[in-house]
């Protein structure tokens, strides 16, 4: 077994879109939203979770700069999310993930406080670079070992009228896995 996880969301098109592939496949996923994002489409948040997915929290805001941010600003970024996931979920998120892995020097004490644990991941396709779903495949199941942590994102896309490289992979990826 491996767990899939799916940052940046929730997004209109592909939270949908990725829901509908879990649920053929039979498999449970967690994605990791950004608060703002969440508040923006409160309905796809829901719906993540009434299908029996973890909801997790990836920042507010999703700030380039989370890594330098002082204890204040921090506080906000995760426990303003996680209110917000709460909020529309009935259920307390339990784990965080850094916007880029970037950790921060007050992380670790704001995530006790807030009752979080970290979650990263052990296996990333790089499919923030949007490229082709066949690569994306690839190098997840290449990367993919027992107990691993498969990262993939929501959202990408290389241009505004193409569709998800990521969501045009999922699929090939559950049935490799």
């Amino acid at each position: 077994r491996v767990a899939m996880t799916f940052d940046d969301g929730p997004h209109p098109e592909d939270t949908p879109a990725i829901l509908e592939i879990l649920e053929r496949s039979r498999v449970r996923a967690t994605f990791f939203m950004v608060g703002e994002r969440a508040r923006a489409h409160p309905d796809l948040a829901r719906r993540v979770a009434a299908a029996g997915h973890e909801i997790a929290v990836h920042s507010d805001t999703h700030p380039w700069w989370f890594s330098l941010a002082g204890p204040r600003r921090l506080r906000r970024e995760v426990r303003g999310a996680a209110r917000t996931l709460e909020d529309l979920t009935r259920r307390p998120p339990r784990f965080f993930r850094p916007p880029m892995g970037h950790k921060n020097l007050f992380l670790r004490e704001e995530l006790a406080a807030a009752g979080l644990r970290m979650a990263t991941w052990t296996a990333r396709s790089y499919d923030t670079l949007a490229p082709p779903s066949d690569r994306i495949r690839d190098k997840l199941l290449a990367r993919a070992t027992p107990g691993g942590i498969l990262l993939l994102h929501e959202g990408v896309r290389h241009g505004p009228a193409e569709a998800s490289p990521t969501v045009a992979a999922l699929a090939a990826i559950i049935e490799g896995l």
